[in-house]
């Protein structure tokens, strides 16, 4: 298991059991925001941004194990990356300004249309399909991809928050809204009472597993779902 850190650009943490963790350095400057497994054969890619002085650009590491770890950020990667995923055999991540690249195996890059200029997060795949979120109008537009490459806009009338999660045959967002296809959304009863929100939703991180959706924020430590 791999975790990055926010604030401290040079490491990442890694475990083999989820119990003992060891910082792990990066090479990569700035800050990082993700991090995706593409299995035994592709291994590890974190993302970030880095502040050169004349603005942010886009930060990549990848690893073949989590403890090893070699920048590879290129002149191709010029936006502030937010998110990344992995599915459909490559690695897609999206950015500030619409921005959307992918790479088959963590090193070399190629940006992608968007069809939005709008920043974009949340980046996850599930169902045979990429979905991200604008956060910049905290997700009231999602953008789809089944490929990575062709991506379609979609204006939706609720707000997904800033985050999201696929589990359970469908994607979760920090709104607690559900979709399995990142087009087509229900609703949710609400937000629960005395969690405080960010971004629109609960939750800034969350993965599925055992039948329950689990998430952590700035403000709450973990959150349970159902």
């Amino acid at each position: 298991m791999v975790a990055q850190n926010l604030q401290n650009s040079w490491r990442i943490l890694s475990s083999a059991d989820g119990k003992t963790w060891a910082e792990r350095a990066t090479g990569s400057p700035g800050s990082l925001w993700g991090v995706a497994y593409g299995g035994a054969t592709k291994g590890f890619v974190a993302i970030g941004s880095y502040n050169t002085g004349n603005g942010y650009t886009g930060v990549v590491s990848t690893s073949p194990d989590g403890i090893s770890w070699t920048p590879r950020s290129g002149a191709t990667i010029t936006s502030q990356l937010t998110s990344i995923a992995f599915g459909a055999d490559l690695f897609a991540v999206t950015g500030l300004g619409g921005s959307i690249y992918t790479s088959a195996d963590g090193v070399s890059w190629a940006p992608q249309a968007s069809p939005t200029t709008n920043s974009l997060g949340a980046l996850t795949y599930g169902n045979g399909v990429f979905v991200a979120v604008d956060t910049q109008n905290l997700g009231q537009l999602s953008v789809t991809s089944t490929d990575g490459v062709a991506w379609k806009a979609h204006t939706l009338s609720l707000m997904l928050g800033g985050a999201m999660v696929f589990g359970k045959g469908m994607f979760l967002n920090s709104a607690l809204n559900t979709s399995t296809d990142g087009v087509n959304w229900t609703a949710s009863g609400g937000l629960p009472e005395n969690v405080t929100e960010i971004n629109g939703g609960i939750f800034t991180t969350a993965v599925y597993g055992a039948n329950a959706w689990v998430g952590g924020s700035l403000f709450e430590t973990f959150l349970f779902h159902p």
